[in-house]
């Protein structure tokens, strides 16, 4: 019984070490992402407020270009942004996201 227990444990830890991994890995990409999305904006007028459904399809083309991103995050809602600032608020909500579940996954490897 108790290497059983051990290999369940093993497996859910090693799970968690490849999400963490993931998650630091999409942080090195910050400068990549915010360099697309200034990209797929630079021909809008600056003066465009963007909607939910936009940066929803700014976020899934982003997953296309980037697929680490688009398996950690899944929604984006930027509403109110413009094509000066979206880039930057994207990369540091990213940032924070993958801080927080960083901090999460590895709660729950020390709580196994």
């Amino acid at each position: 019984m108790s290497y059983l227990l051990g290999g369940v444990f093993f497996f859910l830890l090693v799970y968690h070490a490849m999400i963490i991994c993931g998650a630091i890995t999409i942080k090195g990409y910050g400068d990549d992402l915010e360099e697309l999305v200034d990209n797929y904006v630079d021909d809008l007028p600056d003066n465009t407020v963007f909607s939910q459904e936009e940066t929803q399809a700014i976020l899934e083309r982003l997953g296309d270009d980037l697929p680490i991103v688009g398996y950690y995050a899944d929604y984006a809602d930027f509403s109110g942004h413009t094509p000066q600032n979206i880039a930057r608020s994207m990369n540091e909500s990213m940032q924070s996201f993958m801080n927080e579940y960083i901090v999460e996954h590895l709660l729950w490897s020390l709580f196994l």
